[in-house]
């Protein structure tokens, strides 16, 4: 319960638990959602991704301090959920670009680190431990 309420005051929000995972996103506001200068649409961007970086970070020492060793992925693109099927017995599910690359990212991570792709650390304030992903092409694991 805590871990939700931490991760809605930061305007994120739970998508999805698959197994270990927890499938979260940032939604764009709607200044950045209009936005149509490249430039200032990178710069909102890469903000959501410092949050979302600091968000994982947080999250990873709390969880630790816990016994639990959280592996976060983080991506960008596109997200859309919804409810499926028969009324009486509706599913949620979602789609889209974002969503299969964070799990994707997940499912590479290791124990106490972040994935993402390696063109999306640039903007990105790290102070942590940075290395390229074995035998993944493209991916860095940032241990936080």
């Amino acid at each position: 319960a805590k871990f939700e309420e931490r991760t809605k005051a930061r305007g994120v929000d739970r998508l999805a638990t698959i197994g270990d995972a927890y499938i979260a996103v940032s939604r764009a506001d709607a200044a950045e959602a209009a936005e149509t200068d490249s430039a200032a649409k990178t710069a909102a961007i890469s903000a959501r991704f410092n949050k979302l970086f600091l968000m994982a970070t947080e999250m990873s020492a709390l969880c630790a301090r816990v016994g639990l060793d959280m592996r976060f992925g983080i991506a960008h693109g596109p997200v859309a959920s919804g409810l499926l099927g028969p009324t009486d017995l509706p599913v949620w599910r979602s789609w889209g670009r974002g969503y299969i690359r964070c799990q994707q990212l997940e499912a590479l991570s290791q124990p106490r680190c972040i994935a993402m792709d390696a063109g999306d650390l640039a903007g990105l304030k790290v102070a942590h431990q940075v290395r390229a992903c074995p035998d993944c092409h493209g991916v860095v694991l940032i241990t936080v």
